[in-house]
């Protein structure tokens, strides 16, 4: 299990990842944020994911590859696409992500990652449970797409992920950025099943046909887990109860 704690105003946030079996007791901080627990805690509701088993040898993890994805990691392979890993994300690379990756949440019409979500993962790296990883062209000047985790050792989970929104514009750009996204997934399993890492987590499934389609053309099995934020004080209650309307609001205006 991973947990950060963070101060806003007069709110305390401990945010928890990967609870497991037993429902942690109620702490003195403002709120508790549960990511991705096992176990149903008070004020978290249920999702689904896809669990990928990396203890399976790497020959297996390839072919439980839908084929269509199979064919389009070998051929990046063959298009000498490099593989960044930054294990301890700088602030300037933090921000570096956070452009691309509101660029490309623009283009989908979903949440763009703001101060919060920036902070958050500051407090991650501080402790060592964030992996940023990309791929890019043979020159590293051009980035094809990222993938953020968070990850205790044991699991990892996509955090974020986000592609090149000028590359889809162009019909052989498009097929090199689908390939490249694969390709990342892909050389991120075999790199978490090299570091010990026992389960990928793809991210959580939507109701949106071709992202469920996408996340369950690599294997695994999915899974329920649960989301949410538990308030332990009056303040936190009342906080809940803005954010509840403030997401509300920003729903509204991305129908």
């Amino acid at each position: 299990m991973i947990s950060i704690q963070r101060k806003l105003l007069c709110v305390r946030i401990c945010n928890q990842y990967f609870v497991q079996n037993v429902v942690p007791k109620k702490n003195k901080d403002t709120l508790t944020g549960f990511s991705h627990a096992n176990v149903h805690i008070e004020g978290t509701e249920p999702l689904q994911t896809v669990y990928i088993d990396l203890l399976k040898s790497e020959e297996t993890l390839l072919m439980e590859i839908e084929k269509e994805n199979r064919r389009q990691i070998r051929k990046a392979e063959k298009q000498q696409m490099q593989y960044i890993v930054l294990e301890n994300p700088t602030a300037s690379e933090l921000k570096k992500f956070q452009r691309f990756y509101n660029r490309h949440a623009k283009l989908k019409n979903t949440y763009r990652c703001g101060f919060y979500h920036i902070e958050t993962m500051k407090k991650l790296a501080e402790k060592g449970h964030l992996v940023f990883t990309y791929m890019a062209d043979q020159s590293c000047k051009m980035i094809y797409c990222y993938r953020v985790y968070v990850t205790d050792g044991e699991m990892a989970m996509t955090l974020y992920s986000a592609s090149n929104t000028f590359l889809k514009t162009l019909p052989k750009t498009k097929r090199q950025l689908s390939e490249a996204n694969r390709f990342l997934i892909w050389k991120n399993m075999i790199r978490f099943k090299m570091k010990g890492v026992k389960v990928l987590d793809m991210g959580g499934l939507t109701d949106e046909p071709s992202i469920r389609k996408f996340k369950t053309g690599f294997g695994g099995v999915a899974v329920t887990v649960y989301s949410g934020y538990t308030a332990n004080t009056i303040i936190g209650k009342l906080t809940l109860i803005l954010r509840n309307q403030l997401l509300g609001k920003s729903r509204r205006r991305n129908e």
